[in-house]
Formats: structure tokens, C-alpha cells, sequence
């Protein structure tokens, strides 16, 4: 929610969730105890990301909360590439690329995966032509579904 500078915070209501994003392990028991869940950095390994959420869930479970009822989240910043190259980072690459850093994520105990593609250029950049953002987009959804579309540009 957006505050002009300089007011005075709003209370969340009751019913609003309360997640929590932290590195830290002391961290990560407080949000067991006290949020309704964890946000996973977008860097972090699926082995750390599995690990924090054991953390979260064992602490949840010792402050007698029901660690089944957390929400765990990661937000994935999609930059989609043409070709493969060597060393990319998760999230970034070829759709099939892609698809495989989020498979990987499977088994870590997230509960939703936020793809986001605002860091692509060619799709998520104010600059980019609207059009040509939903033909790249539109384009590899038809590719995936065997259908013809034109290949995108590289960003």
C-alpha cells in the first residue's frame, strides 16, 4: 500500500497476514512464532530456501502453532534469454531454463512461487512496446502449447 511520505502508519486489520523476509536464523524461529509466514529471497539456493522453512516450521510447531497453516513464498524475477550461456543465475535464461529452477523448487516446502517478469526487458521495462511484450509472451506460450508463433527478440 502506497504512503506519502511522512504520514503516519496504518495498522494492519486483523485478518491481514503477516509474512516475514529474513536471512537470519533467530529470524526465521521469531516468524515461526509470530507471522503466518516466510518470503524466501529470490537468491537463495532450493537447499537453503528448504532448510529456512524447516527452521520457520520447527519453530512454529514448539510455539504450539500449526506450521501446516504458513504460507512460504518466493518471488521468481524471470529475465527470459534466447540462447543458454554459461553461469546464469536462477530465473534467468532460455523458457526451458527456467522452467527447470522452478521444478527445482519443488520439493523445498514453498507454497507459491510469484513469477515475475518485470526485470525482462523486452516484456517488463515502461519502455517496452506493449505490443511486442504480449507477442514475446504470447509467442512462447504457443510454443509450449505447439502452436506457431514468431521466435522473440533478444532482450
Amino acid at each position: 500500500m502506497f504512503r506519502p511520505p511522512g504520514s503516519p502508519p496504518v495498522p494492519p486489520s486483523p485478518r491481514t497476514p503477516r509474512s516475514c523476509w529474513t536471512a537470519a536464523r533467530a529470524a526465521q524461529r521469531r516468524a515461526g512464532r509470530l507471522c503466518d509466514g516466510w518470503i524466501a529471497s529470490s537468491k537463495a539456493t532450493p537447499a537453503a530456501i528448504r532448510d529456512a522453512i524447516a527452521v520457520v516450521r520447527d519453530s512454529a510447531e514448539q510455539a504450539g502453532r500449526d506450521p501446516a497453516a504458513l504460507r512460504f513464498v518466493c518471488r521468481a524475477p524471470v529475465r527470459l534469454r534466447p540462447r543458454p550461456a554459461p553461469d546464469q543465475p536462477l530465473f534467468t535464461g532460455t523458457a526451458d531454463k527456467i522452467r527447470a529452477d522452478l521444478a527445482g523448487l519443488a520439493d523445498t516446502g514453498l507454497t507459491e512461487i510469484f513469477v515475475d517478469p518485470n526485470f525482462a526487458p523486452g516484456i517488463g521495462s515502461p519502455d517496452a512496446p506493449a505490443d511486442e511484450a504480449a507477442r514475446r509472451r504470447g509467442g512462447e506460450a504457443a510454443r509450449r502449447r505447439g502452436g506457431e508463433a514468431s521466435r522473440p527478440a533478444a532482450p
